[in-house]
């Protein structure tokens, strides 16, 4: 499935068989700070469930998480930090500076790495996880879909964060077991990198031959991307292929 398509449907239809939340980045920074607590009653959930806030802190602006547990996603937004602002008043329910929303609503906070706001899918298609990324702004700076069977890691080095984790080939103009098609697989998606393709051969039932391959098979390979000048890249390696749900 292309991610435009994956995209769409991971915030805007709510399929509960999906309901798979992916493990998020390792190499998230710790907050200085964590305040965890009720907001009163859910309106959405059974048996008046609590609305939960959770507020983390950084050097720089406190990221707020509120999750109403009748609803899928959570609503995050971001709080430019005061350092003459007291830890209660920074984190109470109600803020009188500056503040933004994150627009997407079916989403859960991962954290933060440096400057950078960490989101990612209330649910995952498959193998196929959507993911977020924010500057502390709340400027949106990448989208992409990941393996959530894969790891996904975060390292900083010299004020550049990089990411490494393995991104779906969205083209696939032919099936990957017939001959001569992984090259033009790896054409189809600009990859340059010594990827090889699956020890499994993506057996596909005979009754969706007839299909899109990029709507019947999950192609994944190993990916590095700099935030400082967010271009993914592919890393040799070897795919992994799944067949959609």
């Amino acid at each position: 499935m292309r991610m435009t398509n994956l995209v769409a449907i991971v915030v805007s239809v709510a399929l509960f068989s999906w309901s798979v939340r992916a493990e998020g980045p390792k190499g998230l920074d710790k907050p200085e700070a964590t305040r965890i607590q009720p907001l009163g009653a859910s309106d959405t959930a059974d048996k008046g469930r609590p609305v939960i806030q959770t507020c983390l802190v950084y050097p720089t602006a406190a990221v707020m998480e509120i999750n109403d547990p009748g609803l899928r996603g959570t609503h995050i937004s971001i709080r430019k930090r005061d350092k003459t602002m007291t830890l209660d008043a920074l984190c109470a329910e109600k803020f009188p500076g500056a503040s933004v929303s994150i627009p997407d609503i079916d989403n859960h906070l991962d954290g933060v790495v440096s400057n950078f706001l960490f989101v990612s899918g209330a649910d995952a298609f498959g193998m196929a996880s959507a993911f977020w990324i924010y500057d502390l702004s709340g400027l949106k700076v990448f989208e992409g879909i990941r393996s959530n069977a894969k790891p996904f890691t975060v390292t900083q080095a010299k004020g550049e964060v990089s990411l490494r984790y393995w991104t779906q080939l969205e083209s696939l103009p032919c099936w990957p077991k017939e001959e001569g098609c992984w090259t033009r697989i790896l054409t189809a998606n600009g990859v340059e990198a010594r990827l090889r393709a699956s020890k499994q051969l993506c057996v596909v039932p005979n009754d969706l031959m007839t299909e899109d391959p990029s709507e019947v098979l999950q192609v994944f390979g190993p990916s590095e991307l700099s935030l400082t000048h967010p271009k993914l890249r592919f890393l040799d390696g070897q795919a992994t292929c799944n067949l959609a749900p």
